[in-house]
């Protein structure tokens, strides 16, 4: 990319966005928000600092990265993000969970920096022409980002309030203001309420204590054993938009695996040099079939945002039938 005009910074949801920027002429520097917000703690009323502490420490204990290289990564992309508080800021992000957490982080930040509405400026589309499955600029080209950049919009005062105002809302300890918060964000942030609907399905279910994934996962597995590579794969085909990473997806596989009441198991003696098939446990197939409860059998030690799930504590699951959390003690 042309660094011509260090004034501007493009903020881009990873490595692969930002690869493509830098084979186009667009002016300016840029940097990747690494970070997957909707797994692990992200709890409200902590400095800055301290919330990059928290999530290199998550990050790097489940194995994704390590400790100090995130928090390093971590601490540079602030020290940029603060820098140019005199600049312009392209935000680059699209119509997931993944990345309408980031857009909502980074705004709420340049709101904290007094960032001026007139210098920050969005891109953040759900679908694009000629792609009947759009699920990231990472699909496009770098031809198709300079005609992206053409369109990017100002943001205004109230986008700013409104981003902020989420991002408090998840990192709360309350999540039923995340419905709440994206049905009036809609006309603002109109990728939101989507993205707030499917981050309420993770919490345990009333009807048997699995997260919407966990559920996918063991139906997949309990219709045909699968490997954990075709497991992904499928289970991406049945999202909307994009979710789990494989990293991600392949974590929620190893925990159903090594709970206490296994609900999957790998394949017995596979051959050498073939990736072990995943089979439901009779147990898997009860929790699947609602006759018994995966939070009540192996208990919880979750966060999602600023709420901790925790065995025997006060917490929230998820309502199917109403499409609601309710309160539950775990």
């Amino acid at each position: 990319m042309n660094q011509d005009s260090e004034s501007i910074l493009h903020i881009v949801n990873g490595d692969a966005v930002a690869s493509l920027l830098r084979q186009t002429n667009l002016p300016g520097q840029l940097i990747a928000w690494r970070d997957i917000l909707h797994e692990g703690p992200v709890p409200g009323g902590v400095r800055r600092d301290e919330l990059r502490r928290v999530r290199a420490n998550f990050l790097a204990g489940q194995g994704w990265a390590t400790y100090y290289g995130t928090l390093n990564e971590l601490t540079e992309r602030d020290q940029i993000l603060d820098s140019n508080r005199q600049g312009v800021y392209i935000l680059w992000f699209e119509a997931d969970l993944y990345d309408q957490l980031q857009l909502c982080q980074v705004l709420d930040t340049l709101r904290q920096l007094s960032v001026s509405p007139q210098q920050i400026f969005l891109i953040c589309v759900g679908e694009f022409p000629g792609i009947q499955r759009f699920i990231g600029l990472g699909q496009l080209s770098p031809q198709n980002l300079v005609q992206l950049y053409g369109r990017r919009r100002p943001i205004n005062e109230e986008t700013i309030k409104t981003a902020a105002g989420a991002w408090h809302a998840f990192c709360g300890s309350d999540p039923t203001q995340l419905p709440r918060v994206g049905q009036t964000a809609k006309d603002i942030l109109p990728f939101l309420s989507e993205a707030f609907t499917r981050l309420t399905q993770e919490y345990p279910s009333t009807a048997n204590g699995l997260s919407l994934s966990q559920k996918r996962i063991l139906s997949i597995i309990a219709s045909k054993p699968a490997t954990a590579d075709r497991v992904f794969a499928s289970i991406n085909d049945e999202e909307k938009r994009p979710y789990l990473g494989d990293s991600t997806c392949y974590t929620y596989i190893d925990m159903l695996m090594n709970a206490r009441y296994p609900l999957v198991k790998g394949e017995d003696n596979p051959a050498p040099v073939a990736k072990p098939k995943l089979y439901i446990t009779a147990t898997g197939a009860d929790v699947l079939s609602n006759t018994q409860d995966h939070v009540a059998l192996n208990g919880i030690d979750k966060w999602i945002g600023g709420v901790h799930l925790k065995s025997g504590s006060p917490g929230w699951r998820y309502n199917e039938s109403l499409s609601t959390l309710m309160p539950s003690v775990l």
